[in-house]
């Protein structure tokens, strides 16, 4: 498991060694997200990981893997001062590790913006939201 998780980071690391690495660590979650360069035009796109404690997933509801794939449609937005926007759409991406859950996130592209605020609300887990400024 420890080698799959630093495999992943390594690997985040060197799809594009400009791009920011955003992540957040505490006691019940990792969530990692990276911007895509490769985005469809008019579309600002995001890879989203979040990866639960293993205590967590010890733990944790039977349904955390069915609820993390179909009900996270709501849990991902950006922050643009007081206004929320929320994602044209949330892909769930079957990454092969366990215990991992990974997103494709497609926003509105927003002109000029140069970084963005993405904002991760668990409302599974431990229903706190995790700040990710990324550039």
């Amino acid at each position: 498991m420890r080698f799959g998780y630093v495999m992943l980071v390594a690997l985040l690391f060197s799809c594009k060694a400009k791009d920011q690495v955003a992540q957040l660590k505490d006691d019940d979650l990792t969530v990692m997200a990276i911007r895509n360069s490769q985005a469809t035009e008019g579309e600002t796109t995001f890879q989203v990981r979040v990866f639960p404690s293993k205590v967590v997933l010890e733990n944790g509801s039977n349904k955390l893997t069915e609820e993390m794939f179909y009900r996270s449609d709501s849990c991902m937005y950006l922050l643009h001062g007081d206004k929320k926007d929320y994602p044209l759409y949330i892909e769930p991406v079957s990454n092969g590790v366990k215990g991992s859950y990974e997103f494709l996130v497609a926003f509105n592209k927003t002109p000029n913006q140069k970084s963005d605020t993405l904002i991760y609300h668990d409302k599974f887990i431990n229903q706190k939201k995790y700040v990710l400024a990324i550039k």
